[in-house]
């Protein structure tokens, strides 16, 4: 799949951060929907039928462990690739997320913009 036309679910609490991923990746022609906690994100899931969802882990209501946990364990939906993109940089909270399923992990003060969409565009690529 390429990103044109990709379907992204962000899930931010910081809406500066979430409102400056959103515009980046819909210049890129992705769909986008942006949701402000883990709650609405699992709640949005089956509507909106994301192809990637782009995670934050520190969140009201239900923290980004909670909603890969609850994401794959929906058994109705297509399930989506999840980028763990958080200020959390230990590696105990790395080897959970992948454990739980995530698919990639990246932390918000080792990378830029770029390299978050690259991440996007590259897990984006290994969908059939």
């Amino acid at each position: 799949m390429t990103a044109s036309g990709a379907r992204i679910l962000i899930v931010e609490d910081d809406i500066l951060l979430g409102d400056l991923y959103k515009t980046r990746m819909e210049i890129t022609g992705m769909t986008v929907f942006y949701c402000r906690d883990g709650q609405e994100a699992v709640e949005k899931l089956a509507e909106f039928s994301p192809d990637l969802i782009l995670l934050d882990l520190m969140m009201p209501r239900l923290s980004g462990f909670k909603v890969i946990e609850k994401v794959r364990a929906m058994s109705d939906i297509k399930q989506p690739k999840i980028i763990v993109l958080t200020a959390l940089g230990e590696a105990e909270d790395k080897e959970r997320a992948l454990k739980l399923g995530a698919d990639g992990y990246l932390t918000k003060s080792g990378v830029g913009l770029d390299q978050i969409l690259s991440a996007v565009e590259r897990e984006l690529g290994k969908i059939a």
